[in-house]
């Protein structure tokens, strides 16, 4: 066996994984589908799956909550992976959507079990289909699509009789922990001294004017709008403004959030991939998050929020290859001297599918189930982008107390209108306050106002002010 350091991104999720608790845990389980093409045997399965557990150590590692000074990775010798199965036939044995819902709710032993659960669903003792539970620790959006491309290939290689063509693994996670590692408490700084000189300028909270905390505890609404005409049209203006598609859409993100809270700062949390160069080939998550803030101040139009937005992801990047933990304590330091807490707690990602399609010949909105253990996180909202073959598709999950499901809907059709206007008008330039227009938000209250020792301000209108009057 070998050990080392958590991986920065393992790090977030393996905390993030302590805070929920153990009946909300299941919400950081990713359960997948593996086709089975016909003539495969369970044995072959067997045979597969023990090889990628040899091939990747990010299969076979266990944390150790208990070392000093922080949990460690521990690499276990290979072994045969326990292979599940359910049958679809009536033989008084438990069906696949019982095994498999059992296999997805239990919370994973961390110290003590694999982030890897497989069951194969078999009609006639063939397996027909093979469903997979991973954590998330072990697995991001990049690493999953890495695990489905294996796993074909060498299912293919068997049914086809030849030998598998899969590259070297040039790193693993134990590789990549002991290279941040040797960054040191100097490499460290240079990235946590951005942090620190932006944490000072996050708003307390970005949904202050809309929050309205429910007495029956949290609750939360999601949707999902899936858009073929949007992949070409996010496009076209990235090619036109010269940024990255991503910018276009957090630029989106941005003024519909500003319509929404009636705030001009708008700050959140960038799920940021910190993939590159031979860390392509890591079987582990990758990814944490980075702040972000956009300043939206004095009526900009689309086009200079979109460079204000570009200019901001690409300094967040820069610096955003540092532990997760140790920005969150900056951000908690800032709320202890301000005396109230930081609540940056939306997030954003976007996601990048070429392998998937929508499947869709026209715009379609679908209001999901509730997340309920994601309410209880503690995020006030996730807004998501996920780049198909053939469209976008755009999701947004909100806690009830900082957005009803309505304003969910209208938040999602509101980000389409305006794309969608300025890829068919090159010279559209709409400003902050057209924009919202678009969205069709009644208007939030006006901000509280807050007690500072015996008297009551408005801290916004004496930023206002202050402002006016360097």
């Amino acid at each position: 066996m070998r050990d080392a350091e958590l991986c920065w991104g393992q790090r977030y999720h393996w905390l993030r994984y302590q805070q929920a608790a153990p009946a909300d845990r299941h919400d950081a389980h990713i359960v997948v589908g593996c086709p089975v093409p016909d003539g495969v045997a369970l044995t072959a399965l067997r045979t597969v799956l023990d090889y990628l557990v040899r091939r990747h150590e990010g299969l076979r590692t266990v944390v150790d909550p208990y070392a000093r000074p922080v949990p460690r990775q521990v690499v276990q010798p290979p072994r045969p992976l326990t292979l599940h199965a359910a049958s679809t036939e009536t033989d008084h044995t438990p069906a696949p959507a019982e095994v498999i819902a059992a296999l997805t709710e239990r919370p994973f032993d961390m110290a003590a079990e694999w982030p890897i659960r497989v069951c194969a669903v078999t009609t006639g003792g063939a397996p027909r289909r093979l469903v997979v539970v991973l954590h998330h620790l072990a697995f991001d959006d990049w690493g999953l699509a890495l695990f489905q491309k294996e796993f074909g290939e060498l299912v293919s290689a068997l049914t086809g009789r030849r030998r598998a063509q899969l590259p070297p693994v040039a790193r693993q996670p134990a590789d990549l922990a002991t290279t941040e590692a040797a960054l040191g408490r100097t490499g460290r700084e240079a990235a946590l001294e951005h942090w620190r000189a932006l944490v000072p300028s996050l708003p307390a909270d970005p949904f202050g004017r809309r929050r309205a905390p429910s007495p029956d505890g949290p609750a939360a609404h999601s949707a999902t709008l899936t858009s073929p005409g949007l992949l070409g049209a996010v496009r076209e203006i990235a090619g036109r403004l010269r940024v990255w598609p991503s910018a276009v859409h957090l630029a989106a993100h941005a003024m519909a959030t500003a319509a929404w809270t009636g705030e001009t700062t708008v700050a959140h949390r960038w799920l940021a991939s910190h993939r590159e160069g031979d860390r392509m080939s890591v079987l582990t998550c990758m990814f944490s998050p980075a702040l972000v803030r956009f300043e939206l101040a004095g009526d900009p139009g689309f086009a200079e929020v979109t460079a204000r937005v570009a200019e901001q992801l690409e300094q967040a990047q820069r610096h955003a290859y540092a532990p997760w933990d140790e920005v969150a304590e900056l951000v908690a330091r800032e709320g202890f001297r301000r005396g109230r807490p930081l609540r940056v707690t939306s997030e954003v990602n976007f996601l990048s599918s070429p392998a998937q399609r929508c499947g869709s010949r026209r715009d379609r909105l679908v209001r999901g189930a509730e997340p309920a253990a994601w309410a209880r996180s503690g995020t006030d909202s996730y807004f998501r982008v996920r780049e198909l073959a053939d469209g976008v598709a755009l999701g947004l999950d909100a806690r009830a107390e900082v957005m009803d499901a309505e304003a969910v809907e209208a938040f999602l059709q509101g980000c389409v209108r305006l794309l969608t206007a300025h890829a068919e008008d090159p010279a559209l330039d709409l400003p902050l306050s057209e924009a919202a227009g678009l969205f069709g938000f009644a208007p939030p209250a006006a901000p509280a106002p807050e007690r500072l020792g015996e008297d009551l301000v408005r801290p916004a209108a004496v930023a206002t002010a202050l402002r006016a009057h360097p």
